[in-house]
């Protein structure tokens, strides 16, 4: 029995034995593995050349609200022209789409029968005048009395003013160009009868047009005459390859405006503010809408790096700072974006400098190098 247990006590020392053994050798196999690739990794980052980037500057600018908005556009000068006499159309001098200038004639409304009543009050004005100023001769010489001069006097009064007004009537049958423009594509032939108010074309000025847009309520305390607007629209690109056309995109197109007048009045319904900006184009047509965007005079200083250095990830937004000729991965809070720039919020400094291209082979801690400095005036 000493015998027996004495062997098992060997054969179980002989499997602890082993046991160590085997573990020490997977550690150390694991550690000269990890030692192995470490140093591969080392001597790989050592060997690995600096990167070529494009480095830019953490800039400065002073940006104001912008709120965006769809605007309508107007004329500044434009009416619908009306019958201003009940009658027939005798006249249309010009063909619908024509330009014409202030003073010219559009449209006439059978103009005899005024013409005949004209002819008729001068006859009878030059007769009352007539009787008036002989009467007031013989008044003089006491021939007649007071009462007589008065009447013949009452009378070539009425018939002046009678004369005036068909003067008037004369010229409303008659409809001017009150200013230059476009007119309209008319809604009467020759020989039509019209009545009073009857609408006949309309009258489009074309050398300076408004917006009209809203905006929220909140706004309205910070809004000054003056403001600048944006207004884009986009215009539909051909591009061709050779005599082929490829496709047709658009491409936006913008104006300056300047706000001239802002609606005392918030709006009930909608609690937004209405504003008219004013500006000039020979390819803009009133009723089209377009895209606005009313920049405010608020302007503050904000930090601003371009949005081609700005990275995104799960964790949040980042750019590389160069520091000591290396790429540093800082996190940062932004907020608005504006012409291809972005605004920091923080996780920077104004004059720092960050990798705005490149980033393709970039990672935290490599060394780089500047293929272009593009320092931006902003």
């Amino acid at each position: 029995m000493a015998r027996s247990d004495k062997s098992a006590m060997i054969q179980k020392r002989k499997i602890i034995i082993a046991t160590l053994i085997i573990i020490a050798c997977v550690i150390g196999i694991y550690l000269a593995k990890s030692f192995f690739i470490e140093n591969t990794f080392q001597s790989k980052f050592k060997a690995t050349p600096a990167v070529a980037v494009i480095l830019d500057k953490v800039s400065a600018q002073y940006w104001g609200t912008e709120i965006p908005a769809v605007g309508t556009i107007q004329s500044f000068a434009g009416i619908t022209v009306r019958a201003q006499i009940a009658g027939r159309i005798t006249a249309i001098p010009l063909q619908s789409g024509q330009s014409v200038k202030q003073g010219d004639r559009l449209f006439e409304i059978n103009p005899e029968v005024l013409k005949a009543q004209l002819n008729e009050a001068q006859a009878k004005l030059e007769s009352s005048q007539f009787e008036f100023e002989r009467l007031q001769k013989l008044f003089q010489k006491g021939a007649v009395s007071e009462e007589k001069l008065i009447q013949a006097k009452s009378q070539y009064h009425n018939d002046e003013a009678a004369l005036v007004t068909i003067e008037q009537e004369l010229a409303l049958a008659t409809n001017i160009a009150e200013f230059d423009g476009i007119l309209g594509l008319t809604q009467v032939e020759l020989g039509d009868e019209v009545a009073i108010g009857d609408p006949l074309a309309t009258l489009q000025s074309t050398e300076e047009l408004r917006v009209e847009f809203t905006v929220p309520q909140k706004y309205r305390s910070n809004i000054q005459l003056g403001d600048e607007v944006k207004i884009t629209r986009e215009l539909m690109h051909q591009v061709h390859s050779g005599e082929h056309l490829v496709q047709t995109i658009p491409s936006p197109y913008q104006y300056g405006a300047k706000v001239y007048a802002v609606d005392p009045l918030v709006n009930e319904d909608t609690r937004t503010v209405t504003l008219r900006a004013r500006f000039s184009a020979t390819d803009l047509y009133p009723g089209s809408y377009v895209d606005t965007v009313l920049q405010l005079q608020d302007k503050k200083k904000v930090l601003t790096v371009p949005e081609t250095a700005l990275m995104a990830s799960l964790y949040g937004d980042f750019v590389y700072l160069v520091v000591d000729q290396k790429a540093k991965k800082t996190a940062v809070k932004i907020g608005r974006r504006r012409n291809g720039n972005v605004e920091i919020v923080s996780g920077v400094q104004e004059g720092d400098t960050i990798i705005a291209a490149g980033l393709r082979k970039v990672f935290d801690g490599v060394s780089v190098r500047a293929s272009s400095i593009d320092i931006r005036s902003r």
